[in-house]
């Protein structure tokens, strides 16, 4: 289940990506009211109570696909200074978990979470409360649910180098990407619920590759990943001791282009 999976289209100096979905129509009718009916406790819920974290919702969520069934998991640190959104789907006829979705808050913790449609595209948003404060989040511009689903749970919304659109790392789709200067190009990312097997896959454009990786934790460097030619899906396992990290950073040098 905690698996750690990232899908990136990297542009040397430029680009690091993997693109948002195409933007289909969700299921169901946006703005209605979602199924209130819990859940049963998810395969994650689990994972998060045995990591130390209190589940505050574990609820049925508008799907996006009509050949699966959606929640939404919210949890918090013990302390009540952290905590994130999951977004978990399975197939209607089956248990199989998989993350669509995962925002995790590294300064406040969330109560709830509602997705509605907020800009009238059709698409399904999603309204974080945490504490006085609501954070509204827009499909298509800060996140996708219509991307690669992934057995692995790392959070998408580290910090960055260029952070505007990082989460396009992680959507599965080529098609666009995430941009960054060259000089410093970095993304980190957030891994509450660890690791059971560290992987990283990489996908490069076709312009402006980069040639190698560097993989941290914390103020520690793991290990340097040397990267090849090609638009081919590359695939790395980590050093193993990335799994006992709650955070990891990712480098990126090298390579021809701006």
């Amino acid at each position: 289940m905690r698996s750690f999976r990232v899908f990136v289209v990297c542009l040397a100096g430029l680009v690091l990506a993997c693109g948002k979905s195409s933007e289909k129509k969700a299921a169901g009718v946006p703005g209605a009211a979602a199924d209130s009916t819990a859940v049963a406790t998810s395969e994650i819920s689990a994972a998060l109570r045995a990591k130390g974290f209190r589940i505050v919702q574990d609820r049925s969520v508008p799907n996006q696909r009509a050949s699966r069934k959606a929640s939404a998991v919210v949890y918090r640190a013990a302390d009540g200074k952290r905590g994130g959104v999951i977004y978990v789907t399975r197939p209607v006829d089956g248990p199989v978990e998989r993350v669509g979705w995962h925002w995790y808050f590294n300064d406040a913790a969330p109560d709830s979470v509602v997705f509605t449609e907020i800009n009238r595209d059709g698409l399904w948003d999603a309204r974080v409360f945490l504490g006085d404060r609501t954070m509204d989040l827009i499909q298509g511009e800060a996140f996708s649910l219509m991307g690669s689903e992934r057995g692995g749970t790392a959070a998408m919304n580290g910090a960055s180098s260029a952070p505007a659109e990082l989460w396009k790392c992680f959507d599965g789709d080529s098609a666009t990407a995430w941009r960054s200067p060259r000089a410093s190009a970095f993304i980190e990312i957030p891994v509450p619920l660890g690791m059971e097997r560290a992987e990283l896959v990489v996908q490069l454009a076709d312009t402006d590759q980069p040639a190698k990786l560097e993989v941290r934790a914390g103020d520690r460097k793991l290990q340097t990943i040397e990267l090849s030619d090609g638009i081919a899906k590359q695939t790395f396992s980590l050093d193993p001791a990335a799994r006992e990290a709650t955070s990891l950073r990712i480098d990126i040098t090298g390579g021809k282009g701006d």
